[in-house]
C-alpha cells in the first residue's frame, strides 16, 4: 500500500508539472507571471519600422506598423498623447471602463523627410526614424523617451510588449497598490487583482490594478497609462537600468502619455481622463476601527464604549462577515445581531457611524430570494456552455453577478435597501477581485462576461470586476439615499475606481513591515489618482 501511495504521488506531481508547464501563457496565469513574461520562454516577433504615417484630418495620424492592423498617434490638449497599436479599431475611450472623457484634440501637423516622419502640435513632437525605426517623443525640443525600433513586439497568441528607453538615472513612481519602496526601479510587477492575505514586502500582485506610472528625470516628468484590463506587466528598469518594459497578455497597446512641468500636472491629466473622487462624508475622514471580526452585538457595543471611556477619538466601527447569517450577503445573523436597527441607534447615540461588509459571492441556495431571483433573470456569470460559473467562498458554493450588465447593476444596487433601513451608514465591498478559495484564487478563466455586449472572457474582465461592483454599489446608494454623501470602501479596483469610493491596502496584519509599507503604498496610490 505504501509503495502504491508513493507511486500515485509521483504520478500526480508529474501530471501537475506537465500541465502547468504546457505553455508560457499558462505559466503566466499560474505563477507570479512577470518573470515568465519578461523571460526567454515567449517567442516574440518584432513590429519593425513605421512604413508610413498619414494624417486623417482629425489630429489623429494613422501609422502602418507590421503586426498591428490598426496603429495611430493622437494629440490632445492638457499635454496628452495617445499611442495605439492593436488588432481592432481604436474606440473613443478604449476597451476598459477607466477613461470617461478626453480633452479636445490639438491642432497638429505631419511632415516627412528622407530621414523621418514628424508629428507635432508645436509643444509635443513624435518622430519616427525611417532608418532605425525608433519612435522618439519630445516636449519643447527636449527628448522625453524613445521606443526603439524593433522593441514593439507581439506574439501569434495575442501577447504584446513595448520597451521604453529613458535618459540615465530616470526614476519611476506610481503603479497604484504595490509593495516595496517609493520608487519602483529594479522590480517587475504584474497587474492581476489577487487576494494576498498577510502579504510581505516582495508580494506581487495585490488587490488592485492601476497600470499608471510617472517617470522622473532631472526636471522632466512623463506619465504613462496602459489602458488595458488584461493581465499586464511592468519591468521598471530591472532588465535594463535605463528602460521600462510594459506588456499585456491580451488586448491592445492603448497607451496614454502625459507631459507636464511637474508631477501634479501629470496626475491632473490622468485624473481628467479617469475621474476624481466624489466628496466623502465628513465622518469618513475620522478614525475608523475595523477588525476581523467583532461579534456578537454586545461585543461591538463594548468596543465602542471602550473608545469613549478611554477618550480615544473614533468615528466609525465596522461589522465584518460575522454580521451575516451564515455569511450570506444582505442578511444579518439572528443569533449574533437579533436587533440590527436597535444596535445602530445605540452606536449612533454614542457618536459612531457603522459600516458593514458585502461580498460579491451569492450562495447557491434556491431557498434564498437573492439567488432565486438572480438565477431566474440570468444575472450570474456563466461558463461557455451556459452553466453558472461557481466557486467556493465564505458561505460555500457561490455564483457571481455579472456587473458588466447595467440591469444587474441596477438590481444589485437596490439590494442595499434593507441594510439602509437598519440605519447602516456605509458599505465595504470585499472579496471582489473576485476571490475564490481555490488554487487560482478566482473564478474559471473561461467564464463569460457581458462586457457591453462583446461577451468576453474572464481574462479581460478579472481586473475590472471589483471596479464594476463598487460602481453598482455607488449607483444604488445614490438612488436609495440621494440626499447623503455615501461612503463606499473597496478592496479591489482598476484605474478610475476613485470615481466611486475609497480603497485600502488590503488584508495586512499588525507588524512593522506593514506599517512601513502603508506609507509608500499610500503615496503611490495617491500618485496614481487614488487620493482616499
Amino acid at each position: 500500500m505504501n509503495n502504491l501511495l508513493k507511486f500515485l504521488v509521483v504520478i500526480s506531481v508529474l501530471f501537475s508539472l506537465l500541465t502547468t508547464a504546457a505553455s508560457p501563457k499558462d505559466q503566466i496565469l499560474t505563477t507570479t507571471g512577470a518573470e515568465v513574461f519578461f523571460g526567454n520562454d515567449i517567442k516574440w516577433k518584432s513590429s519593425g519600422k513605421a512604413a508610413s504615417v498619414t494624417d486623417n484630418g482629425e489630429a489623429t495620424f494613422q501609422i502602418k506598423i507590421n503586426g498591428f492592423k490598426y496603429s495611430s498617434i493622437t494629440f490632445y490638449k492638457k499635454g496628452i498623447i495617445r499611442f495605439y497599436a492593436g488588432h481592432d479599431p481604436m474606440t473613443q475611450f478604449g476597451d476598459t471602463p477607466a477613461v470617461i472623457k478626453l480633452p479636445e484634440v490639438t491642432e497638429s501637423k505631419l511632415t516627412s523627410s528622407k530621414k523621418d516622419f514628424v508629428i507635432s502640435d508645436g509643444e509635443k513632437s513624435v518622430v519616427f526614424d525611417k532608418k532605425s525605426g525608433d519612435m522618439t517623443v519630445f516636449k519643447n525640443g527636449k527628448r522625453l523617451f524613445v521606443i526603439p525600433g524593433g522593441k514593439l513586439n507581439f506574439t501569434s497568441d495575442g501577447f504584446l510588449k513595448m520597451t521604453i528607453d529613458f535618459e540615465k538615472n530616470a526614476l519611476f513612481y506610481g503603479l497604484g497598490e504595490k509593495t516595496g519602496g517609493l520608487t519602483k526601479n529594479g522590480h517587475t510587477y504584474k497587474m492581476w487583482n489577487t487576494d494576498a492575505y498577510g502579504y510581505h514586502p516582495k508580494t506581487d500582485p495585490l488587490y488592485e490594478s492601476i497600470p499608471f506610472f510617472i517617470s522622473s528625470n532631472a526636471s522632466e516628468f512623463t506619465g504613462f497609462f496602459l489602458n488595458n484590463s488584461y493581465e499586464t506587466f511592468f519591468d521598471m528598469a530591472k532588465s535594463d537600468p535605463e528602460s521600462a518594459v510594459i506588456g499585456a497578455a491580451g488586448g491592445d497597446l492603448d497607451l496614454f502619455i502625459f507631459t507636464g512641468d511637474n508631477p501634479a500636472d501629470i496626475v491632473t491629466g490622468y485624473t481628467f481622463l479617469t475621474g476624481t473622487h466624489t466628496l466623502p462624508p465628513l465622518w469618513a475622514l475620522g478614525y475608523q476601527q475595523c477588525k476581523f471580526s467583532y461579534y456578537p452585538d454586545s461585543k461591538v457595543v463594548e468596543i465602542a464604549d471602550s473608545f469613549r471611556k478611554r477618550k480615544i477619538p473614533a468615528d466609525v466601527i465596522y461589522l465584518d462577515i460575522d454580521f451575516m447569517e451564515k455569511y450570506q450577503i444582505f442578511t444579518h445573523s439572528k443569533v449574533n445581531f437579533p436587533d440590527p436597527a436597535g444596535l445602530m441607534k445605540k452606536l449612533h447615540d454614542s457618536g459612531f457611524k457603522v459600516i458593514t461588509i458585502i461580498d460579491p459571492g451569492v450562495k447557491v441556495d434556491d431557498k434564498t430570494d437573492i439567488y432565486r431571483e438572480g438565477k431566474e433573470k440570468g444575472f450570474f456569470l456563466k461558463t461557455p456552455d451556459g452553466k453558472e460559473s461557481k466557486g467556493s467562498v465564505w458561505p460555500g458554493v457561490c455564483v457571481f453577478p455579472d456587473f458588466s450588465r447595467q440591469d444587474v447593476v441596477e438590481w444589485w444596487g437596490g439590494l442595499y435597501k434593507g441594510l439602509i433601513s437598519f440605519g447602516i451608514d456605509g458599505f465595504w465591498n470585499d472579496m471582489n477581485e473576485p476571490a475564490v478559495f481555490n488554487k487560482s484564487k478566482t473564478i474559471a478563466l473561461d467564464t463569460i462576461h457581458y462586457d457591453n455586449g462583446k461577451k468576453t472572457g474572464h481574462l479581460k474582465n478579472h481586473n475590472t470586476y471589483g471596479f464594476y461592483m463598487i460602481k453598482a454599489t455607488y449607483e444604488g446608494l445614490e438612488k436609495l439615499r440621494s440626499d447623503n454623501r455615501n461612503f463606499i470602501l473597496s478592496r479591489a479596483g482598476f484605474a478610475g475606481v476613485q470615481r466611486y469610493g475609497a480603497v485600502w491596502t488590503g488584508d495586512n496584519t499588525a507588524n512593522w513591515d506593514h506599517l512601513r509599507m502603508n506609507v509608500t503604498m499610500g503615496l503611490n496610490m495617491g500618485i496614481s489618482g487614488i487620493a482616499f
